[in-house]
This record gives C-alpha cells, structure tokens and sequence, in this order.
C-alpha cells in the first residue's frame, strides 16, 4: 500500500503533478470540501477548518480499508498538517513519499487556479516548516518537475513493498 502526500504553497502544481504522475491513486483533498455538485469552488476562509477535518476523516476511512494508493494533495505547510496523515498511514502499514514543490511564489500566485493574492502565496512560503531527518521527502523544482521520476520513487524504491 502506497500513500503519496504533496506539500507546496497555492499554486506550485501539487493537484496537476498528481494527476500527472498518479493518476490512478484516490486523492483526499480540503479543497473537496469546498467543491459544489455542479464542479464549481467556493473557498470559504471561515471553513477552513470543517475543510480539513473533511478530508482527515476521507483519509482515515481510506487507511482502514486499506485502499491501496492514496494520495494527499493539500498544503501541509507545518509539520502538525503533515503529521496526521504520515502517523495514520504508518500505523496502517503504508509506504509513505512525502514530494514538496518548491517555486517562486509570485510565479505560483499568477497561476493559482484558486486566485490567492501574492502577500498571501509569500506568507506561505515563508511558513513552510523543515521536515525532520527521520521523514524523507522528495524536493521538486520547477526545472526538474517534468523530468524527475516519482513514480520510481514511489513503486521501486528499496524497502518498498509492492
């Protein structure tokens, strides 16, 4: 069982570098919660946290009955984010690839499909925490984006199980 878990500020490519490299994989997402039924989104700041819980109780439902390839693609500034999702796929026996994508973030706030303002973009840059030694994670830049193997990562790396 495999768990991917993207990390990047709004707009650095997270939901398109899934769909892209893991396209067969159930994605949880916060920002699910915010979709309507006729596919439209309507970001409200006040539910941000209705919104996240959302998409930890999608996770654990998923980890318990063991879905094979899950996939995270929020945020996960802080290390407290991250940290829920690392601790239950570990505690359910998955194989966890943590991938952040690093980019400018005015690049990023240009072409965000959710129109965050750059102040904002910035302000998440700068509040992404470091990861500790003991989680690796896969850093991915604009330059490499396109030719950087994952999928490698994630189904033949050693000490993963198939």
């Amino acid at each position: 069982m495999k768990c991917v878990i993207m990390r990047g500020i709004s707009g650095s490519g997270k939901t398109t570098y899934l769909k892209k490299n893991f396209p067969e994989f159930t994605v949880v997402s916060a920002d699910k919660f915010f979709e309507r039924e006729d596919g439209s989104w309507r970001y409200d700041e006040t539910q941000i946290n209705q919104a996240h819980a959302f998409c930890v109780r999608q996770f654990t439902e998923l980890v318990v009955k063991r879905a094979p390839l899950i996939a995270v693609d929020n945020t996960n500034l802080r290390i407290a984010e991250l940290a829920v999702y690392t601790q239950l796929a570990a505690a359910h026996g998955f194989d966890t690839f943590v991938f952040t994508l690093l980019i400018n973030p005015a690049m990023a706030a240009a072409r965000s499909v959710h129109a965050v303002p750059v102040g904002k973009v910035h302000l998440m840059a700068n509040s992404m925490d470091a990861l500790p030694p003991w989680l690796t994670q896969y850093l991915i830049t604009p330059d490499i984006v396109d030719v950087f193997c994952a999928r490698d990562v994630v189904f033949n790396s050693p000490g993963s199980r198939r």
